[in-house]
């Protein structure tokens, strides 16, 4: 899906606490940009990181283009389910 993809996801890998830093540099860029992100209720109940990540390896291996929104929306679901 693109570089920025692959090195979120090894940044997340090589330290799962980078999350909150992860989003809270992409939600400026939203905002700024007026960027709506839909979260589906199903990323907003992961069983674990494990499952979190391979959601986003699986998202990252399709090349469409609404592939962003699905991983925006794994990633910010995610996030808000463990404040």
């Amino acid at each position: 899906m693109g570089k920025g993809i692959r090195r979120v996801l090894t940044l997340l890998r090589e330290d799962p606490n980078q999350l909150a830093t992860l989003v809270n540099d992409l939600l400026p860029l939203f905002l700024k940009f007026e960027i709506r992100i839909r979260i589906y209720p199903a990323y907003r109940q992961f069983s674990g990181f494990e499952t979190f990540l391979e959601t986003l390896e699986k998202i990252n291996e399709d090349f469409e283009i609404e592939n962003f929104e699905l991983f925006c929306s794994a990633l910010f679901g995610f996030y808000s389910q463990q404040a």
